[in-house]
């Protein structure tokens, strides 16, 4: 919580000025001690917003803010950049202001009223010691379409991934219907011979999309199930009618054996 107030605290007390101020290059290391409470006052188109910040640190202190209000000075025009320094327990955030239009400087005005030797909030670091973080967008609402996106800021259905997920059980509400349907009598079963020849014209199984489809189009793993059940059940039959062709092939070469072998004297 400390550091969502400071960031808060950053984020609110940046100023144009073309005078003097923090150099925008500068790296500033962040000390996380202390609470942080805010309070904005004043309100207008060209209001100066202050903003009260309570320092908690063994004793209370009070520093003022100043920033132009954003209605007619365009904040966007500068940005935070972040980066970290040092490391384990020894970890600092680190932050430096870069204008995006290069006739804006920026600066922190900071006006302790009671410490004016108030300074430990913000600390000038050896750029060399900071390594920058770079912003990653691993969780993306997109609220008005109802989409949720895990690595990816383009979700194109209320949930996608980008990436490896692991769970110990998938629930998937059929779409299609369960392929019973090939048990019935009126199913029209292909035969093997039928099965070969569209192997051989087509590259893969009937009613099995190509390699390269899935490939373009990703696998719906509902309807893909449903069809592999579905080849593994046509695949049933065929053993089923296989295994009564042989039963009747081994019948009549009995009843050949008994003919030739000829009455018992």
């Amino acid at each position: 919580m400390k550091k969502v107030y400071l960031l808060f605290l950053l984020a609110s007390s940046l100023v144009f000025s073309q005078n003097t101020g923090s150099e925008q290059n500068t790296w500033f290391k962040i000390n996380p001690k202390g609470e942080f409470i805010t309070q904005i006052s004043a309100i207008g188109e060209y209001a100066v917003h202050n903003v009260v910040v309570h320092i908690s640190n063994n004793y209370w202190s009070t520093a003022e803010v100043e920033y132009i209000s954003e209605f007619n000075y365009n904040h966007k025009r500068i940005k935070l950049e972040w980066g970290r320094i040092g490391s384990g327990a020894s970890t600092y955030l680190a932050v430096r202001i870069v204008p995006i239009t290069a006739n804006y400087a920026t600066r922190f005005i900071f006006k302790d009223v009671i410490d004016p030797s108030f300074d430990y909030a913000l600390e000038v670091v050896d750029a060399s010691l900071v390594t920058p973080i770079t912003p990653k967008k691993v969780l993306f609402v997109d609220e008005w379409k109802g989409m949720v996106g895990i690595g990816t800021t383009t979700p194109d259905s209320k949930l996608s991934v980008k990436g490896k997920i692991h769970a110990e059980e998938v629930k998937v509400d059929l779409s299609v219907p369960a392929p019973d349907y090939v048990f019935k009598e009126d199913y029209n079963l292909r035969t093997l011979e039928e099965t070969m020849d569209y192997i051989k014209e087509n590259g893969h199984l009937p009613n099995i999309p190509s390699a390269k489809k899935m490939e373009k189009n990703g696998v719906e793993l509902g309807t893909m199930n449903m069809k592999l059940l579905e080849k593994i059940e046509e695949l049933t039959l065929y053993m089923i009618d296989l295994k009564k062709e042989n039963e009747r092939q081994i019948k009549e070469l009995k009843e050949e054996v008994k003919v030739l072998k000829g009455p018992k004297t």
